[in-house]
């Protein structure tokens, strides 16, 4: 599902295909507009070889305007396909698309989608899938926000292995008051340097914007290190050096025209993230680290099936938790915020950014925005775990505490298997999953 995707928003060389299922589509319900304009057609985009095996065809429109959508929308096609809402298929929850859940699943004949997205300039992307040779085609649209400067993203590129823009080396975006001046300022609370062979860029997420040594500076700093852990950055220039010790650092980023600042510093606590105390935040008007919201760490061992020897698992607790309300959504985090876990941005558009009764486990990112609350009150066992980047929570009714818990399960060789409820599947059979090995956790379609 990943790999689809990644496929769907990436285009690669395009070669010869197949003859479409259709020639093209266009968008009903946005702007007041029930029929085929210039401004809401998808155009076909051949794709490569590995689409046509895949049966993946694809329909762009790479600038759609929305400036309402008051009773839903519906994609229908030039040869006479309608497609809305697919409520039978598990990549979607809700009949919902928004600023978070930015990607639906359609069927031909579906009911409108329903649509809360920010007027604004969009790329929307329709995408086919078909998953066995004979088996129903199903389709899924997704809407990229287009944005100016003050909508830039700003990542942190080549660090341990890591060339491409993720949660988990996004810069933060702050402001900053200097001198009674308002300075926007990006920033990494705590971030893991383990490696950077090859030198660090800062990128852009949605635009094609790449910043490496500024080379007017390049003499002055050529490189960071421990001794001088800040470099000058310029859009175009050539990678930058690195030699910082492993170990978790907090950066800075200053754009300021032509000339880009980064600096590094050391943070004094080295706790790895899936060895500190985490809070839940949020819940009950408690918003800040409280005793009453704080997770129990369980360490465990069990044998690695493959090779006999002994892993160590953990996992972080509240055995029992009354929930009364959650008005602004939660987070799980340490008491400096050091870590923060939110929505995951990439797990958002399959999973939704909100944990209810039909899917009462949420998969959370780094520094993400508060996670959305729709369970009713009542006592919860509520479970987290991390692996740096990603985190999982799940909220069990107390009663039901033999229910088996989505965490602290499954050695490094032995992948344990959830459906999107959270619950335990011994034997998956074909699906999407949630697949979890040791403290690795991906989203898998079987």
């Amino acid at each position: 599902m990943k790999k689809f995707l990644l496929s769907t928003a990436l285009f690669s060389a395009f070669t010869m295909m197949a003859e479409p299922p259709q020639a093209s589509f266009y968008l009903s319900g946005f702007n007041g507009e029930t029929e085929a304009t210039v401004s809401n057609t998808l155009t076909y985009v051949p794709g490569n070889a590995e689409d046509e095996d895949e049966g993946i065809y694809r329909y762009v429109n790479n600038e759609f305007e929305i400036t309402e959508c008051v009773a839903g929308f519906l994609v229908i096609g030039a040869d006479g396909l309608r497609l809305g809402y697919d409520k039978d298929n598990d990549f979607s929850f809700d009949n919902m698309v928004n600023d978070r859940t930015t990607m639906m699943s359609l069927c031909d004949g579906g009911p409108a989608v329903n649509c809360q997205l920010s007027p604004g300039s969009y790329k929307v992307i329709l995408a086919s899938m078909q998953l066995e040779e004979g088996s129903p085609m199903t389709w899924s649209i997704m809407f990229q926000k287009l944005g100016g400067e003050e909508d830039l993203t700003y990542h942190l590129l080549g660090f341990n292995d890591n060339s491409e823009p993720t949660q988990g080396n996004c810069l933060l975006k702050q402001a900053v008051e200097e001198d009674g001046e308002t300075v926007v300022m990006y920033t990494y609370p705590r971030f893991l340097v383990e490696s950077c062979a090859n030198g660090f860029y800062v990128g852009t997420a949605d635009n094609p914007k790449l910043f490496g040594l500024d080379q007017a500076f390049a003499e002055m700093t050529p490189s960071v290190s421990d001794e001088s852990p800040m470099a000058f950055m310029a859009e175009g220039g050539n990678a930058v050096g690195c030699t910082l010790k492993p170990g978790y650092y907090s950066v800075n980023f200053s754009p300021a025209g032509t000339t880009n600042m980064i600096a590094f510093q050391y943070c004094e606590d080295q706790t790895a993230a899936d060895a500190s105390t985490y809070y839940l935040l949020g819940f009950n008007g408690v918003t800040t680290a409280d005793d009453s919201m704080k997770f129990t760490r369980i360490v465990t061992e069990s044998e690695d099936e493959e090779t006999g020897e002994m892993v160590e698992a953990y996992e972080y607790v509240i055995d029992k938790l009354h929930i009364s309300s959650c008005p602004e959504g939660f987070t799980v985090g340490t008491a400096d915020g050091g870590f923060s876990y939110g929505v995951s941005f990439e797990f958002a558009t399959m999973l939704g950014d909100a944990v209810t009764s039909n899917n009462p486990t949420g998969i959370l990112g780094i520094y993400g925005e508060p996670y959305g609350f729709e369970l009713p009150e009542g006592d919860y066992t509520v479970s987290f775990f991390c692996n740096g980047d990603t985190g999982m929570v799940s909220f069990l009714p107390y009663e039901d505490s033999g229910v088996d818990s989505i965490v602290g399960e499954g050695s490094e060789g032995s992948p344990v298997y959830y459906n999107l409820q959270g619950v335990r599947i011994a034997n998956p059979g074909k699906g999407v999953f949630i697949k979890k090995t040791g403290t690795k956790v991906e989203k898998v379609l079987l």
